[in-house]
């Protein structure tokens, strides 16, 4: 790989063109512009040195890339159990409709393979491609087990094929009509006067009940309900799909070990949400309108962010110690810990480690010495180092080891570098 190559995607280089304000307001990017509208903007912004989609390659998760997988399997198997005229797994043509799909694992194996398949032109994705499809059929046991647990869950309308509901902003002509008496997997819901859309995992319309689900993998937080309430009122909204203005009656998060009833929002609570998002949405926007907008620092925040080797706010002094005063709060002190740093000079001492002297870390005083390990021959982290001056390190263990004066930081499978 040469350095030219390396720089086009590992380089901690500001967009070529900021993002403009989202079109549309959706929960979930609510939640993200409040916490930080900076992350939003760097995620969202363009970056044609690195690829020609829209937006910042996306970091790779284990634990995410597990609940899509999931999703989209539950998907797959409610279609199929609705195009048979099954209700639920104790319809007497479930075991039939698995045996055709293959089976529990088949069905995740091979959504692992089109998630595979589909995020190799991300080079964050293509650059751990074996060591991630390698974890990921590794967990097809324990994904097994929650997706058998999730499906148990799915309540059908036999005879009514279950019918998904899109149509995005970018597509006006998709035909967006009234719903009858079904069962819809991934209902995409549109309210043009508010701007605002979302994405509900399954809506059941019968004589006597209008129920929306929600499935997540991970454990309830406060926002799930929040969302969920969000939907019906979206729902309630949405004059293409339910021009009646007909209200939600059932509000159901599944989780894998429990299902969480929410109560659904009266028509006054309606009124009030409706206010408080378009009050909320308002004020998101007006962030991001800024260039760049505004970033909001701390632990919650820049631990997880997928492009804080951009952000100029993150890297300073200032902030370093603010996050290193929340960890000692937050977090227990252990000898063990991942961090950021960025360092300068390396020399490489072996092939497979350098010394460099630490510019920034939360965790490292500046210009003392460090000394950076891999733990395997990793081509694309040895050629960085070996080319850049100033590097940015991600998710490095930092091995403090008292008995000596340097250092260790290790380099695991998902530690990241960009040359500064």
């Amino acid at each position: 790989m040469s350095k030219a190559e390396i720089e086009a995607v590992w380089y901690a280089r500001l967009p070529d063109k900021w993002a403009d304000a989202p079109e549309w307001m959706s929960f979930s990017r609510l939640l993200e512009l409040e916490a930080c509208p900076r992350r939003w903007s760097l995620n969202s912004a363009s970056y044609s040195e690195i690829w020609s989609h829209q937006g910042y390659p996306p970091k790779v998760h284990l634990a995410a890339l597990a609940g899509q997988i999931i999703h989209s399997a539950l998907e797959a198997i409610g279609k199929a159990l609705s195009r048979a005229g099954c209700s639920s797994v104790t319809d007497e043509h479930f075991v039939s409709v698995m045996r055709e799909l293959g089976g529990y694992s088949k069905i995740i194996e091979e959504t692992i393979n089109n998630l595979c398949d589909n995020s190799q032109d991300n080079p964050r994705f293509a650059s751990k491609f074996n060591y991630i499809s390698t974890r990921l059929q590794n967990s097809v046991p324990a994904l097994r087990e929650q997706l058998q647990v999730l499906t148990a869950k799915l309540r059908l309308q036999a005879g009514v094929e279950a019918t998904t509901v899109r149509g995005s902003q970018n597509n006006r002509g998709a035909a967006r009509s009234a719903l009858g008496n079904a069962t819809y997997p991934e209902v995409e819901l549109r309210v043009e006067p508010l701007r605002w859309r979302g994405f509900v995992d399954v809506l059941s319309l019968s004589d006597t009940g209008c129920e929306i689900v929600d499935y997540k993998t991970g454990m309830p937080k406060p926002e799930h309900e929040d969302q969920v309430r969000v939907y019906s009122l979206l729902w309630a909204r949405d004059e293409q799909l339910n021009p009646t203005g007909r209200t939600v009656d059932c509000l159901t998060l599944a989780y894998s070990t429990i299902d969480v009833a929410v109560e659904p929002p009266t028509t006054t609570q309606l009124d009030i949400l409706e206010q408080e998002i378009v009050s909320r949405s308002k004020t998101a926007l007006g962030l991001a309108h800024q260039t760049p907008p505004p970033a909001v620092p701390s632990i919650h925040n820049c631990g997880y962010c997928p492009v804080r080797q951009m952000c100029g706010d993150y890297w300073t002094p200032q902030v370093q110690q603010v996050l290193a005063e929340e960890v000692l709060h937050e977090t227990p002190v252990t000898n063990e810990d991942f961090i950021d740093l960025e360092i300068e000079n390396p020399k490489q001492q072996t092939p497979l480690s350098w010394s460099a002297l630490v510019v920034l870390c939360r965790a490292l005083p500046a210009r003392s010495q460090i000394l950076i390990r891999l733990s395997e021959p990793t081509p694309l982290l040895q050629n960085i180092f070996n080319s850049g001056v100033r590097i940015r390190v991600l998710d490095a263990l930092l091995i403090n080891q008292l008995e000596e004066d340097v250092s260790s930081v290790y380099l695991t499978k998902m530690s990241e570098a960009y040359i500064v």
